[in-house]
């Protein structure tokens, strides 16, 4: 899928960027992961679980709300969402405390807009 980010030229905003062929190397190792909704799934349930990390470790990953170490918190009114995302894909993966119900929402446009 293609990935789109606003094109902005001395800061007018018009139109959509397409963002393929774009080399996300500048996200160091985050721009080398690809991966579809159910490896996002299977991803966040063992992290969650403290199989990827150790928990006490995890919960500096995670913050409570704006970015922490590697994740991105903000709060809905269906609970937190965990936000990862780089040029022109967004990703939000939100898990219940127990793990027992996992949603993935992807999108192809860099920041989400209303």
């Amino acid at each position: 899928m293609h990935g789109y980010r606003p094109h902005a030229h001395d800061g007018i905003v018009s139109g959509a960027e397409d963002t393929q062929g774009e080399s996300a190397a500048w996200a160091w190792s985050a721009g080398a992961i690809v991966s579809d909704a159910d490896d996002l799934a299977r991803f966040f349930v063992a992290l969650m679980a403290g199989r990827v990390v150790p928990k006490r470790p995890l919960g500096e990953m995670i913050p409570t709300e704006g970015y922490g170490l590697g994740l991105a918190a903000f709060p809905t009114s269906c609970g937190t969402a965990e936000v990862p995302g780089v040029t022109g894909y967004v990703s939000v993966v939100w898990t219940t405390a127990n793990d027992d119900r996992v949603v993935v929402l992807m999108g192809n446009s860099y920041p989400l807009t209303p």
